[in-house]
Protein backbone atom coordinates (compact mmCIF):
# COMPACT_ATOMS: atom_id res chain seq x y z
CA UNK A 1 0.00 0.00 0.00
CA UNK A 2 1.22 3.67 -0.89
CA UNK A 3 0.81 6.96 1.51
CA UNK A 4 -2.84 7.84 -0.88
CA UNK A 5 -4.32 4.08 -0.01
CA UNK A 6 -3.32 2.31 -3.32
CA UNK A 7 -2.74 -0.76 -2.78
CA UNK A 8 -1.13 -3.58 -5.59
CA UNK A 9 -0.77 -7.19 -4.93
CA UNK A 10 1.19 -9.46 -7.63
CA UNK A 11 0.05 -13.51 -7.78
CA UNK A 12 0.41 -15.99 -10.64
CA UNK A 13 -0.27 -16.64 -14.44
CA UNK A 14 0.31 -12.90 -15.43
CA UNK A 15 -2.52 -11.38 -13.62
CA UNK A 16 -2.53 -9.07 -11.03
CA UNK A 17 -4.81 -7.11 -8.38
CA UNK A 18 -5.12 -3.58 -7.54
CA UNK A 19 -7.41 -1.46 -4.79
CA UNK A 20 -7.69 2.12 -4.79
CA UNK A 21 -9.66 1.96 -1.17
CA UNK A 22 -6.96 0.98 0.96
CA UNK A 23 -7.84 -3.25 0.11
CA UNK A 24 -11.75 -2.72 0.71
CA UNK A 25 -12.11 -3.90 -2.93
CA UNK A 26 -9.91 -5.33 -5.44
CA UNK A 27 -9.85 -5.31 -9.54
CA UNK A 28 -7.42 -7.86 -11.86
CA UNK A 29 -5.52 -6.27 -14.06
CA UNK A 30 -3.52 -8.49 -16.94
CA UNK A 31 0.70 -7.57 -16.93
CA UNK A 32 2.83 -9.53 -19.44
CA UNK A 33 6.42 -11.24 -19.31
CA UNK A 34 6.72 -12.72 -15.85
CA UNK A 35 3.92 -15.55 -15.25
CA UNK A 36 5.06 -15.42 -11.09
CA UNK A 37 6.12 -12.28 -9.46
CA UNK A 38 7.14 -12.66 -5.68
CA UNK A 39 7.92 -9.13 -4.42
CA UNK A 40 6.75 -5.57 -5.26
CA UNK A 41 7.31 -2.02 -3.56
CA UNK A 42 6.15 1.49 -4.47
CA UNK A 43 7.51 4.96 -4.75
CA UNK A 44 4.51 6.20 -3.13
CA UNK A 45 3.07 8.12 -6.37
CA UNK A 46 1.57 5.54 -8.92
CA UNK A 47 4.95 3.86 -9.81
CA UNK A 48 4.57 0.24 -8.86
CA UNK A 49 8.16 -1.94 -9.39
CA UNK A 50 7.55 -5.98 -9.31
CA UNK A 51 10.30 -8.76 -9.00
CA UNK A 52 9.69 -12.72 -10.45
CA UNK A 53 10.52 -15.04 -13.60
CA UNK A 54 8.94 -16.04 -16.56
CA UNK A 55 9.47 -20.13 -17.40
CA UNK A 56 12.74 -19.53 -15.14
CA UNK A 57 13.36 -16.50 -16.83
CA UNK A 58 14.23 -13.39 -14.52
CA UNK A 59 12.06 -10.60 -14.84
CA UNK A 60 10.91 -7.31 -13.42
CA UNK A 61 8.03 -5.48 -13.98
CA UNK A 62 6.71 -1.79 -13.82
CA UNK A 63 3.41 -0.29 -13.85
CA UNK A 64 3.47 3.67 -13.89
CA UNK A 65 -0.49 4.04 -12.90
CA UNK A 66 -0.68 1.97 -9.89
CA UNK A 67 -1.13 -1.34 -11.19
CA UNK A 68 -3.21 -0.80 -14.17
CA UNK A 69 -0.65 -1.89 -16.77
CA UNK A 70 2.73 -3.37 -16.88
CA UNK A 71 5.88 -3.65 -19.06
CA UNK A 72 8.12 -6.37 -18.29
CA UNK A 73 12.48 -6.75 -18.57
CA UNK A 74 14.91 -8.72 -18.25
CA UNK A 75 17.82 -7.18 -16.41
CA UNK A 76 20.15 -9.86 -17.38
CA UNK A 77 19.86 -11.98 -14.09
CA UNK A 78 20.34 -15.52 -14.24
CA UNK A 79 17.62 -16.77 -11.78
CA UNK A 80 14.75 -15.58 -10.22
CA UNK A 81 14.17 -12.38 -8.62
CA UNK A 82 12.53 -12.17 -5.00
CA UNK A 83 12.08 -8.67 -3.35
CA UNK A 84 12.15 -4.59 -4.48
CA UNK A 85 12.65 -1.77 -2.17
CA UNK A 86 12.22 1.45 -2.97
CA UNK A 87 14.61 4.02 -0.98
CA UNK A 88 13.63 7.34 -2.86
CA UNK A 89 15.05 9.40 -5.37
CA UNK A 90 13.79 7.48 -8.21
CA UNK A 91 16.57 4.47 -7.19
CA UNK A 92 15.37 1.03 -6.72
CA UNK A 93 16.91 -2.12 -5.56
CA UNK A 94 15.72 -5.97 -6.84
CA UNK A 95 17.75 -9.11 -5.07
CA UNK A 96 16.89 -12.55 -5.47
CA UNK A 97 18.82 -15.65 -7.24
CA UNK A 98 18.36 -19.39 -6.79
CA UNK A 99 22.16 -20.79 -5.10
CA UNK A 100 23.25 -17.44 -6.19
CA UNK A 101 22.91 -14.24 -4.97
CA UNK A 102 21.57 -11.36 -7.36
CA UNK A 103 21.24 -7.65 -6.76
CA UNK A 104 20.31 -5.13 -9.71
CA UNK A 105 19.88 -1.55 -8.77
CA UNK A 106 18.16 1.47 -10.75
CA UNK A 107 18.49 5.30 -10.36
CA UNK A 108 15.93 6.61 -13.19
CA UNK A 109 12.19 5.46 -11.70
CA UNK A 110 13.05 1.81 -13.08
CA UNK A 111 14.20 2.47 -16.37
CA UNK A 112 17.13 0.70 -16.73
CA UNK A 113 19.32 -1.38 -14.40
CA UNK A 114 22.47 -2.25 -13.36
CA UNK A 115 23.93 -5.08 -11.34
CA UNK A 116 25.33 -4.60 -7.74
CA UNK A 117 27.96 -6.10 -6.49
CA UNK A 118 26.21 -8.99 -3.49
CA UNK A 119 28.82 -11.74 -3.06
CA UNK A 120 26.68 -14.07 -0.13
CA UNK A 121 26.80 -16.49 -3.46
CA UNK A 122 23.27 -17.71 -1.53
CA UNK A 123 20.08 -17.23 -2.45
CA UNK A 124 19.18 -13.76 -1.30
CA UNK A 125 15.22 -13.87 -0.20
CA UNK A 126 14.10 -10.27 1.14
CA UNK A 127 15.52 -6.84 1.83
CA UNK A 128 14.55 -3.97 3.73
CA UNK A 129 15.92 -0.05 3.67
CA UNK A 130 15.68 3.10 5.91
CA UNK A 131 15.48 6.96 5.22
CA UNK A 132 19.30 7.01 4.72
CA UNK A 133 19.66 4.63 2.39
CA UNK A 134 21.06 1.93 4.34
CA UNK A 135 19.96 -1.83 3.27
CA UNK A 136 19.59 -4.61 5.06
CA UNK A 137 18.97 -8.46 3.07
CA UNK A 138 18.60 -11.66 4.30
CA UNK A 139 19.14 -15.15 2.69
CA UNK A 140 19.17 -19.13 3.35
CA UNK A 141 22.04 -20.61 5.05
CA UNK A 142 22.29 -17.56 7.56
CA UNK A 143 23.05 -14.65 4.76
CA UNK A 144 23.16 -11.36 5.88
CA UNK A 145 24.22 -8.46 4.01
CA UNK A 146 24.31 -4.88 4.61
CA UNK A 147 24.61 -1.82 1.97
CA UNK A 148 25.56 1.85 2.93
CA UNK A 149 25.33 3.28 -0.78
CA UNK A 150 21.83 2.20 -2.05
CA UNK A 151 22.62 -0.86 -2.58
CA UNK A 152 25.80 -0.58 -5.02
CA UNK A 153 28.09 -2.21 -2.61
CA UNK A 154 27.25 -5.06 0.09
CA UNK A 155 29.46 -6.29 3.40
CA UNK A 156 29.00 -9.75 4.19
CA UNK A 157 27.90 -10.57 7.46
CA UNK A 158 25.71 -13.46 9.61
CA UNK A 159 23.54 -13.78 12.53
CA UNK A 160 25.24 -16.30 14.36
CA UNK A 161 21.35 -18.35 14.60
CA UNK A 162 22.44 -20.86 11.28
CA UNK A 163 18.66 -21.54 9.74
CA UNK A 164 17.23 -19.62 6.47
CA UNK A 165 15.97 -16.25 6.97
CA UNK A 166 12.35 -15.93 4.80
CA UNK A 167 11.81 -11.57 5.68
CA UNK A 168 13.15 -8.51 7.23
CA UNK A 169 12.03 -5.02 8.32
CA UNK A 170 13.18 -1.78 10.53
CA UNK A 171 11.42 0.71 11.97
CA UNK A 172 13.61 3.42 10.77
CA UNK A 173 15.09 3.84 14.10
CA UNK A 174 18.12 1.81 14.30
CA UNK A 175 16.28 -1.56 14.52
CA UNK A 176 16.49 -4.13 12.16
CA UNK A 177 14.71 -7.87 12.50
CA UNK A 178 14.94 -10.72 10.76
CA UNK A 179 12.55 -14.14 10.69
CA UNK A 180 13.34 -17.39 9.51
CA UNK A 181 12.13 -21.19 9.94
CA UNK A 182 11.29 -22.58 12.88
CA UNK A 183 9.93 -19.05 15.03
CA UNK A 184 13.26 -17.91 14.84
CA UNK A 185 14.82 -14.50 14.58
CA UNK A 186 17.39 -12.31 15.16
CA UNK A 187 17.78 -8.45 15.95
CA UNK A 188 20.54 -5.74 15.06
CA UNK A 189 20.97 -2.17 16.15
CA UNK A 190 23.85 -1.45 14.11
CA UNK A 191 22.62 -1.63 10.86
CA UNK A 192 22.95 -5.33 10.41
CA UNK A 193 26.44 -5.51 11.35
CA UNK A 194 25.92 -7.86 14.41
CA UNK A 195 22.61 -9.75 15.36
CA UNK A 196 21.34 -11.48 18.67
CA UNK A 197 18.98 -14.35 17.52
CA UNK A 198 15.76 -15.02 19.62
CA UNK A 199 13.65 -17.92 19.58
CA UNK A 200 9.88 -16.98 19.61
CA UNK A 201 9.17 -20.46 21.06
CA UNK A 202 6.24 -21.04 18.08
CA UNK A 203 7.80 -23.45 16.48
CA UNK A 204 6.36 -22.35 13.19
CA UNK A 205 7.75 -21.16 9.93
CA UNK A 206 7.72 -17.15 9.89
CA UNK A 207 7.69 -15.56 6.88
CA UNK A 208 6.97 -11.64 6.96
CA UNK A 209 7.54 -9.24 9.67
CA UNK A 210 6.06 -6.21 9.91
CA UNK A 211 6.13 -2.66 12.72
CA UNK A 212 4.75 0.52 13.31
CA UNK A 213 7.74 1.65 15.08
CA UNK A 214 6.36 0.07 18.47
CA UNK A 215 4.62 -3.31 17.89
CA UNK A 216 6.45 -5.81 15.54
CA UNK A 217 4.23 -8.36 14.14
CA UNK A 218 5.76 -12.05 12.05
CA UNK A 219 3.01 -14.09 10.08
CA UNK A 220 3.62 -17.54 9.65
CA UNK A 221 2.52 -21.24 8.84
CA UNK A 222 -0.74 -22.58 9.69
CA UNK A 223 -2.74 -18.91 9.98
CA UNK A 224 -0.23 -17.74 13.24
CA UNK A 225 1.43 -15.02 13.67
CA UNK A 226 3.77 -13.74 16.87
CA UNK A 227 4.41 -10.25 17.98
CA UNK A 228 6.85 -8.58 20.07
CA UNK A 229 6.65 -4.91 22.10
CA UNK A 230 10.35 -5.15 22.91
CA UNK A 231 11.98 -5.00 20.00
CA UNK A 232 12.18 -8.74 19.38
CA UNK A 233 13.89 -9.67 22.61
CA UNK A 234 10.71 -11.55 23.88
CA UNK A 235 7.50 -12.47 21.29
CA UNK A 236 4.47 -13.85 22.38
CA UNK A 237 1.99 -16.56 19.85
CA UNK A 238 -1.18 -15.59 18.19
CA UNK A 239 -3.71 -17.04 15.84
CA UNK A 240 -5.75 -15.54 12.88
CA UNK A 241 -8.74 -18.06 12.84
CA UNK A 242 -7.18 -19.68 9.35
CA UNK A 243 -5.07 -22.82 8.99
CA UNK A 244 -3.80 -21.56 5.40
CA UNK A 245 0.14 -20.52 5.16
CA UNK A 246 0.29 -16.68 5.98
CA UNK A 247 3.41 -15.25 3.84
CA UNK A 248 3.43 -11.70 4.27
CA UNK A 249 2.46 -8.56 6.40
CA UNK A 250 2.42 -4.70 6.04
CA UNK A 251 1.54 -1.63 7.80
CA UNK A 252 0.34 1.21 6.11
CA UNK A 253 1.13 3.41 8.52
CA UNK A 254 4.51 3.30 7.56
CA UNK A 255 4.14 3.50 3.61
Amino acid sequence: MDSSGKSVSVALNQESIHSTDGGQTWSMAPYSGATSLTGIDSDGSGLWVAAGSAASVPYIAKSADDGLNWNSVNPGATSGLRSVHYYGNQRWVVIGGTGESLCYYSTDSASTWNACTLTTGVSAIDLAGDSSGRLVMVGVTDSVAYSTDGGLSWTNTTTGAGISWKAIATDNNGRWIAVGGGGMTAHSTDGGQSWTSSDTGSGINLNGIATDGRLWIAVGDGGAYVYSIDGGITWKTGMTGTAEILNDITHERLL
